[in-house]
């Protein structure tokens, strides 16, 4: 039973092997194999974080959710858990291939796209103008507690012109400090009206 899987008779063998390949490949990144527990397609692992001396690191192979009820580490996607672990470009592509996703390796590729701010962006926090709009801004911040110490924590700012022209704009960074495009639900539908 120790590492085995069990699954219901519905799952046809193609499924199966899909499960057994991820849990094999789990093993290999986590470095330790697992043991089925009482849910279905539940798995537990000894908690590399941790190096609890039980196995307390516990997988769902279904909805990717993995906990460590130890040190609380956790996360929805297998990808997370593989890139905490150093997993190697190639556990990353085999991942991808068991899983059906598309995930982003750290491989550059020839072509890098660059992000940057709007160029009408003006930060909040030393812009000169008495433009009415900064000032709205500001006010519209200031009634949802956003503190003038967040502004700039978080380096908000806003356009007056262009694109974005009467906007709050919040950059989100990666944990390499670049840039993150994130759009709003009512610009992606903007943008697929324009295609």
């Amino acid at each position: 039973m120790y590492g085995e899987t069990r699954y219901p008779k519905k799952i046809n063998g193609g499924i199966k092997r899909l499960m057994n390949n991820l849990l094999s490949l789990l093993s290999v990144v986590i470095g330790n194999p697992g043991r089925n527990v009482r849910k279905e397609n539940e798995h537990i692992f000894f908690c590399p974080f941790c190096n609890h001396y039980k196995p307390k690191l516990q997988i769902n192979l279904v909805n990717q959710f993995w906990h460590c009820w130890v040190c609380d580490s956790k996360g929805r996607k297998f990808y997370q858990l593989f890139k905490k672990l150093n997993a190697t470009p190639s556990q990353l592509k085999e991942l991808s291939d068991i899983v059906g996703e598309f995930f982003y390796s750290d491989e550059k590729s020839d072509k890098e796209e660059v992000i940057s701010l709007p160029k009408e962006y003006k930060p909040l926090w030393n812009d000169e103008s008495g433009s009415i709009i900064k000032k709205h801004a500001l006010s519209y911040l200031n009634k949802r507690n956003i503190s003038f110490g967040d502004i700039i924590k978080y380096q908000i700012g806003y356009c007056d012109e262009g694109l974005y022209s009467n906007r709050i704009i919040i950059p989100s960074y990666d944990e390499n400090m670049k840039l993150i495009l994130k759009l709003t639900n009512n610009e992606i539908m903007k943008s697929n009206k324009n295609d």
